[in-house]
C-alpha cells in the first residue's frame, strides 16, 4: 500500500533527528514508482520532495534512506518536476557504483548472473535504485577499480555507440577510438566492468568504464592517442572504407567487432614501437642526441 503523507513526515523525522529507517519502510517509500499512472495529491507530493531532500542531506553517508532514490528516469513518472529535482540532488552526491542503472563486466564473472550469448565473457545487470549494486557479489571487486577513459571525451566527441563485447549498429569516432581499445584489453583478459548511470533531470545516461589501476597503467601508451589518430588509423586500413573524417559521423558496419580488433592491435603495435623507440632516446648520452 502506497505510504501516506503523514508516514512520509515521520520518515523525514527520523532522518533529520539522526536516524534511519527501516527496510520494511522501503517498499512502502518507493511504492508509487512500482506503480503505474497513479495520481499522488499535493500533500503527499510536497513529502516527496521533502523526503528527498531531507536524503540529500544525508549523503553520501548511506543507509537505508539511499535505497529509496530511484535511479531511472521511467521510475519517476508519477512525480513532479520538484521531487524530480530532489532526486538528481541525491544522485550527485553519490557514486557512480551507487546510482548504476546497468552494469557489464568481463574476465570476472559473477556466477549470480546470466551469461550473455556471445562468445566473449561478458554478464550485465539492471538496476533500479541507488545501492541496488551493493547486493552484488561483484560490488567488492570493483569498487577499488578506476576510470579507463577521461570524462571529457564525451563532450568533445558525443556519446559512444558500444557494449563490452563491441556489438554495435554503427560507429563515430569516439566509439571507435573506446572499442578498439577494450579489444585490446579483452585480448589480455583484463577484468572490465562498464557502469551505465542516468542524468535523470536532462534524461541523459553517460556510460564509465572501470579497470583495476595497475591494469591503466599497462593501457597508458594507447590512451595516449587521441580518437582522431585512431580514426585516421581506421581510413589508412586498406581493407576499411575511406571515410570523410566527422567526429559526429555515423557508418553502418557489418563486422565491427573485427573492425575494433584490427584496429586495435594496430595501436598496440604503433604504441610499443614508440615506447621503444622514446626508451632508446632516453637512453642516449646528452652528446649523441
Amino acid at each position: 500500500m502506497p505510504i501516506s503523507a503523514r508516514e512520509l513526515r515521520e520518515c523525514i523525522n527520523k532522518l533529520q533527528g539522526g536516524k534511519d529507517i527501516t527496510k520494511k519502510d522501503i517498499p512502502k517509500i518507493i511504492s508509487p514508482c512500482r506503480l503505474g499512472d497513479v495520481k499522488i495529491g499535493p500533500d503527499l507530493m510536497q513529502a516527496y520532495k521533502d523526503w528527498f531532500k531531507a536524503v540529500a542531506e544525508r549523503l553520501p553517508e548511506f543507509g537505508n534512506y539511499a535505497r529509496t532514490v530511484p535511479v531511472c528516469c521511467f521510475l519517476l513518472r508519477n512525480f513532479n518536476l520538484d521531487v524530480i529535482r530532489a532526486v538528481s540532488e541525491c544522485l550527485d552526491k553519490m557514486t557512480p557504483l551507487d546510482r548504476a542503472t546497468c552494469i557489464e563486466v568481463a574476465h570476472m564473472p559473477d556466477p549470480g548472473w546470466t551469461k550473455t550469448s556471445t562468445e566473449r565473457p561478458t554478464l550485465a545487470s539492471i538496476f533500479k535504485f541507488a545501492g541496488d549494486l551493493r547486493s552484488s557479489d561483484i560490488y567488492e571487486r570493483i569498487s577499488g577499480m578506476v576510470p579507463l577513459f577521461d570524462g571529457d571525451l564525451e563532450e568533445r566527441y558525443g556519446i559512444p555507440e558500444y557494449d563490452l563485447n563491441g556489438n554495435c549498429s554503427g560507429i563515430n569516432v569516439q566509439t571507435l577510438y573506446v572499442q578498439s581499445i577494450l579489444s585490446v584489453a579483452y585480448r589480455r583478459k583484463i577484468p572490465l566492468a562498464r557502469i551505465t548511470t542516468e542524468d535523470v533531470r536532462r534524461q541523459k545516461k553517460r556510460d564509465i568504464v572501470l579497470v583495476n589501476p595497475s591494469d591503466r597503467k599497462k593501457l597508458e601508451y594507447l590512451l595516449s592517442f587521441t580518437p582522431d589518430e585512431v580514426f585516421d588509423q581506421f581510413s589508412q586500413n586498406p581493407e576499411s572504407r575511406k571515410l570523410p573524417k566527422t567526429t559526429r559521423l555515423k557508418i553502418v558496419v557489418l563486422d565491427a567487432r573485427r573492425i575494433f580488433d584490427e584496429t586495435g592491435m594496430t595501436m598496440e603495435r604503433y604504441g610499443l614501437l614508440k615506447e621503444r623507440h622514446d626508451m632508446a632516446d632516453d637512453g642516449l648520452p646528452e652528446i649523441e642526441r
